[in-house]
């Protein structure tokens, strides 16, 4: 319950509310790696190299033939012959931990490599939606970044940074009406955070 509440946190960007969820879900299954390797991922998202670092590892060690333990190091390093040599094997990942990998190679700043892994369809996974969405808008290709995080918002109504996506590139494309009924929903969901309020400004 605890590593299922995790991920729903994980996908509304709540990354505190997250590594809680988490940290008990690990502590709760010792022996299985899939807790630490999420939170991995929250930690490289929250922007926390050093934390992932530690998360993968214990992944690692709990999972020692597992390579996307593997994967999430190399990316917290920033080891991009690792990371190329573990690409190149063309293992055929599944799509939860495919999506899970490029989001963290996107949050590094690799978004070749997020583009390469990222499945073909999102298989109903809103964070794949969310992590192709955020590949168009950094391309330039507005459109497809707004009806990607439709989608996401379509498959999660409260994924916050999905709602800010989808504002961000409202206000990009000038449809300031589609915008602020995007941040408004995110704004209801974390009142506290500044972008969605920044958008709104402009």
């Amino acid at each position: 319950a605890q590593y299922n509440r995790g991920l729903v946190e994980l996908a509304a960007g709540r990354w505190a509310a997250a590594r809680t969820a988490l940290d008990k879900a690990s502590a709760a299954a010792p022996d299985r790696p899939d807790a630490p390797h999420a939170a991995g991922v929250v930690a490289l998202l929250s922007g926390d190299p050093a934390a992932a670092e530690s998360s993968f590892s214990e992944a690692q060690r709990r999972a020692p033939k597992d390579e996307l333990p593997r994967l999430g190091l190399a990316v917290a390093r920033s080891d991009d012959a690792a990371l190329r040599g573990l690409l190149g094997k063309g293992r055929a990942y599944d799509t939860a931990a495919r999506v899970n990998l490029a989001a963290q190679l996107l949050a590094r700043r690799q978004s070749d490599a997020a583009q390469k892994i990222l499945p073909a369809t999102d298989a109903g996974l809103p964070e794949a939606a969310f992590v192709r969405g955020q590949l168009a808008e950094g391309a330039g290709a507005l459109d497809d970044a707004s009806g990607a995080f439709g989608a996401a918002v379509a498959l999660a109504p409260h994924y916050f940074d999905a709602l800010t996506g989808l504002g961000r590139v409202g206000v990009a494309r000038g449809d300031f009406a589609a915008a602020r009924g995007a941040l408004d929903r995110a704004i209801a969901i974390q009142p506290d955070e500044v972008e969605p309020h920044q958008l709104l400004a402009k």
